[in-house]
């Protein structure tokens, strides 16, 4: 029977559940991204499309530069977001290898035996940890963006502070999206390392019980293949006759 400890596989599936809730989450602020992206350029295009109150061609120029900024911020956010999907990705790859224990690409960089080498559980709960440092990351390059964000919307209103102080004290990286995704996946590591703990140690191996029919005649015993094979004798007596 497979040798898989049942708390592998249990971490395993909560792993594959919890990845692909990441992913969800992930995809989810990439489209966001690219709607706020053509909100700002829809914006940008209805400012100076008004017949009575158009824009001069030195507030177009602001305009177009600040359009420039805003599309590669959000570019560089969406990039960020990208990989933290596709970190999430290799989370799920891991938690299934956990769970049922296939050799699927197992060892193909560092194989077994290797000084480096880790087994199933050790490694899987290091993705975890790189996915929460990366989830951090992406919340720690939000902040830093959108801080850019809040000054070019400044600079674009001719000095005047539109972004006061107290906004830019909420943006931290606790409240940013990849901070509560980090926050997240830190409570999911404390939670896989709990049952890790608990169940650690070589898991317990079933065996089949071996049976063997026999039938008594006298002092001999006479196993199921001598059965099968007196049974097949007598058939085909049975039928020469």
């Amino acid at each position: 029977m497979s040798n898989i400890k049942t708390s592998d596989q249990v971490m395993g599936t909560f792993g594959i559940l919890f990845s692909l809730i990441l992913i969800l989450f992930g995809v989810w602020m990439v489209s966001l991204l690219i709607e706020g992206q053509q909100v700002f350029n829809d914006l940008a295009d209805e400012t100076c499309a008004d017949l009575f109150f158009g824009c001069t061609a030195e507030e177009e120029e602001e305009i177009d530069e600040f359009m420039e900024k805003v599309q590669s911020k959000v570019v560089i956010w969406q990039t960020l977001w990208a990989f933290a999907v596709v970190s999430s990705f290799y989370l799920t790859y891991t938690s299934f290898r956990l769970a049922s224990g296939t050799n699927l690409f197992r060892g193909l960089m560092i194989p077994e035996g290797h000084s480096m080498y880790v087994g199933d559980r050790s490694f899987f709960v290091y993705s975890i940890i790189a996915v929460t440092v990366v989830f951090f990351g992406v919340g720690l390059g939000e902040v830093m963006l959108t801080d850019g964000f809040y000054d070019d919307i400044n600079d674009l209103g001719d000095g005047e502070e539109t972004i006061t102080e107290e906004d830019r004290s909420s943006n931290t990286l606790m409240t940013s999206n990849g901070g509560v995704s980090g926050s997240c996946t830190s409570v999911f590591l404390f939670l896989i390392l709990i049952i890790a703990f608990f169940t650690r140690g070589p898991g317990k191996t079933e065996e089949l019980p071996f049976i063997e029919a026999t039938q008594s005649d006298g002092d001999t015993e006479t196993s199921i293949d001598d059965l099968l094979g007196t049974t097949n004798t007598t058939e085909e007596q049975t039928d020469e006759e």
